[in-house]
């Protein structure tokens, strides 16, 4: 803290967290805390057995629908018990799991990447989140692709005129 009056500092306005464009109302808030508190609470399934897993999946949905919610991949993943570095661990093979598991958690990431994309789609979610979100979290990647071909082979086989020669053309000169 910045020597000096204290009380003074903590009056200055912080743009990055009052003027956020967060915008919860009271009713949202509790809703959120309610879905987390419960969310919270459930016992986390054994991964080994297919009905917990479907189980855990299922109930999670219905909080969501219960509460207003949006469904999110990071609500799936705590109701499996599970981080995300985990779940990317399991999908890519890195951490042991079985193929049940496996499957499910990639229908999970896969389902969510088409409810994110009917939001946007529908008009419901601004193009610039959606976009953030298909990055973040459906792997989704800006790519540009360039192709390089020389125009002119160099080879060993030229000799020192021609390779002069060819230089001589490919550099612009100004005149």
């Amino acid at each position: 803290m910045p020597k000096g009056n204290s009380k003074a500092y903590l009056n200055v306005k912080n743009n990055l967290i009052d003027d956020s464009g967060l915008t919860v109302s009271p009713e949202d808030n509790r809703n959120y805390i309610q879905l987390i508190q419960e969310s919270f609470h459930v016992n986390k399934p054994d991964l080994s057995n297919q009905n917990e897993i479907d189980n855990a999946i299922k109930e999670y949905f219905e909080r969501c629908y219960k509460h207003n919610v949006r469904p999110g991949n990071m609500g799936v993943y705590n109701a499996l018990g599970l981080t995300r570095q985990e779940v990317n661990e399991i999908i890519g093979g890195r951490r042991k799991a079985n193929s049940y598991l496996i499957d499910t958690l990639k229908k999970v990431k896969s389902s969510l990447a088409e409810y994110r994309e009917l939001l946007g789609s529908e008009g419901k979610l601004n193009p610039a989140t959606l976009i953030f979100w298909q990055k973040n979290h459906d792997s989704f990647e800006d790519v540009q692709r360039v192709d390089v071909a020389p125009v002119n082979s160099v080879t060993a086989e030229k000799s020192i005129e021609e390779l002069k020669e060819i230089v001589q053309e490919d550099i612009p000169i100004d005149e």
